[in-house]
C-alpha cells in the first residue's frame, strides 16, 4: 500500500507539473479502495514535464485522471502541511491547476 501520493496541477501555461506529496488524512479502507484505483491507471513513466526526484525511494507512476481535495496551510514551490480530504467526481483533472 503506498506511503504518500504525489500531486500534480497544471501550469497556465498547461504543462502538468508536480505541487507536492499528501501522506495523511486517509483511513485504511480508503487506501486500499484508492490503491486499487492507482493500479488501475499505472504507468511506467512520469507523467511530469519536469519529473521529481526522491532520491532512492522508487516512485508509482500512474496517469494524471483523479482529482481530489487536499488541504494545506499554504503554498510555495509546493503544498506546505497537505492534508487528504478525499477524490472529487465533479472534476476534470484538466482543469486543476496551481493552488492560490
Amino acid at each position: 500500500m503506498f506511503g504518500s501520493l504525489i500531486l500534480g496541477a497544471h501550469t497556465p501555461g498547461g504543462e502538468f507539473v508536480y505541487v507536492g506529496n499528501v501522506g495523511t488524512g486517509f483511513s485504511v479502507p480508503q487506501r486500499r479502495v484508492l490503491q486499487a484505483r492507482l493500479d488501475e491507471i499505472a504507468r511506467q513513466t512520469s507523467p511530469f514535464a519536469a519529473p521529481p526526484r526522491f532520491g532512492p525511494v522508487p516512485a508509482y507512476w500512474v496517469e494524471p485522471g483523479l482529482v481530489a481535495t487536499v488541504f494545506y496551510r499554504e503554498f510555495t514551490n509546493t503544498l506546505r502541511h497537505p492534508s487528504w480530504a478525499g477524490l472529487r467526481a465533479d472534476r476534470d483533472s484538466r482543469d486543476v491547476g496551481l493552488p492560490d
